[in-house]
């Protein structure tokens, strides 16, 4: 796929010690999980919302910009009067990057059973 139609990673524009962009790539995700073990493509930060989270989580999402940027240094540039203005642009970034519902193990294998009995609405019928 070239890069004339690829569509650009999800991002948003944030000022925290000067403006910053946020970037929801695969990369970035990749990078939360390592650091916490949640995966946000399986829908599991929810209840995992915490200081560090957050800061982790803005980390990775601006990281892209500044290979050096350490998550202490994203925790000191989020604070109560900007804490809200942060979370609603990191989560919306996330809720407009991903599928509309997280596949589970059991919802893959109900699909590649139904495209096995003939079922697929795209397949040609002869």
């Amino acid at each position: 796929m070239s890069d004339a139609i690829r569509p650009p990673a999800p991002e948003a524009k944030i000022t925290l010690d000067r403006e910053r962009t946020l970037r929801c790539d695969m990369y970035a995700m990749r990078l939360f999980k390592k650091e916490t073990g949640i995966s946000l493509l399986g829908g599991e930060l929810g209840s995992n919302v915490n200081e560090d989270t957050i800061a982790e989580l803005v980390w990775a999402f601006l990281v892209h910009e500044d290979e050096e940027l350490t998550i202490d240094a994203v925790a000191r540039m989020i604070h109560p009067a900007n804490m809200v203005d942060v979370l609603q642009e990191v989560f919306a970034l996330i809720v407009d990057s991903l599928p509309e519902q997280p596949l589970t193990g059991e919802e893959e294998k109900e699909g590649e059973e139904e495209a096995q009995d003939g079922d697929d609405p795209l397949a040609e019928t002869t």
